[in-house]
């Protein structure tokens, strides 16, 4: 997988599609600031298994003699360097490529001598406002090759999936179960330092607000910001939160400053309010202050630099990101200082 700045993860492994059981190892992408251990994904008999990684913070919540978690559905945030996709994802998307209309198909022609290649869209599998577009290199055994996605008028992870079919496969088993922490459903071994209670609508206040803020970000912060340093160029100079202004702060600086091409400035800077936005403004985090009678505008605001290039978004904004509703070019104008 990787964004503009170039490769950010590489995956590695086998899977059975007819058993839907799969073994997987997440590595940081080759020439990497701070690469950190690779670790491994399983899913087998419908549950996802992920190993912990020693690059991270363990959490409290984890037992002391725990190698793996696991779990069915989608988990909170878990004890790896960056947030890693539910390992069931691939299966789901060969579900989609077999079961969901495509549209815009097109034969783009034959790729050196690897085969056709095919390009179309899913969408079905999209996520307002973002267009994946997907080509296809098919072998001359029919069979599909390669298989690659790319945000179409968007900055974002693309991915570039090479398959190799081959049988039989090595077996894929369960860790040892004395090894293994479960998971109960939406379980968050990094839990927010926020109060759990519904207040009576005036008692929380903007200052109380700011301290929840404080509390999620130095919850998540190591996590995340493993995450941020995943690339080499640019190389994150600061992340951190000022309750003085509630303000989340992430700077960069590239090896090779180019004032000039704004654009590569822009990209970069929206795929981080993307990332940041899935834990500090997500729809459920939204969700869950509403019902305790707190006015979402007091969420941080976000501050990215990238050189001398800065961007101050309002927490309003922010939440648009969360929630999917707001474009990279409505962005970058209402946060470009």
């Amino acid at each position: 997988m990787y964004a503009t700045s170039g490769p950010v993860v590489e995956l590695a492994g086998f899977a059975s599609l007819r058993d839907r059981d799969l073994s997987l190892t997440t590595s940081a992408a080759a020439l990497v600031l701070n690469p950190y251990p690779p670790y491994e994904s399983r899913v087998v008999d419908g549950w996802s298994y992920i190993e912990i990684d020693s690059a991270v913070t363990r959490p409290a919540a984890l037992r002391s003699n725990a190698n793996w978690v696991a779990f069915q559905g989608r988990p909170g945030s878990l004890p790896v360097p960056d947030r890693t996709l539910d390992p069931t994802f691939l299966f789901e998307f060969f579900d989609h490529l077999t079961a969901t209309p495509i549209v815009d198909a097109q034969y783009i022609g034959p790729k050196a001598v690897r085969g056709r290649q095919v390009r179309f869209r899913l969408p079905e599998f999209d996520v307002a406002p973002i267009k994946t577009e997907y080509t296809v290199t098919i072998g001359p055994d029919d069979r599909i090759d390669e298989i690659e996605s790319t945000l179409v008028g968007e900055s974002g992870p693309n991915s570039d999936l090479t398959l190799t079919w081959r049988t039989p496969l090595p077996p894929i088993s369960a860790p040892p179960s004395d090894e293994v922490q479960i998971l109960t459903p939406g379980q968050n071994l990094y839990p927010a330092t926020t109060t759990t209670t519904t207040p009576s609508p005036g008692a929380i206040g903007e200052s109380d607000a700011i301290a929840g803020n404080k509390g999620l970000f130095d919850a998540d912060h190591t996590q995340i910001e493993a995450t941020l340093r995943a690339q080499s160029d640019p190389k994150l100079t600061a992340f951190a939160f000022d309750a003085t202004t509630n303000t989340i702060s992430v700077a960069f600086a590239y090896q090779h400053p180019a004032p000039a091409n704004q654009s590569r400035y822009d990209a970069f800077a929206w795929g981080v309010a993307q990332n940041l936005a899935d834990t500090f403004w997500s729809a459920e985090l939204v969700q869950a202050i509403q019902s305790q009678h707190i006015d979402p505008a007091w969420l941080p605001k976000l501050r990215i630099q990238l050189d001398k290039v800065v961007y101050v978004c309002p927490s309003v904004v922010q939440i648009a990101v969360g929630a999917h509703g707001i474009s990279q070019h409505d962005w970058v104008l209402k946060c470009a200082a």
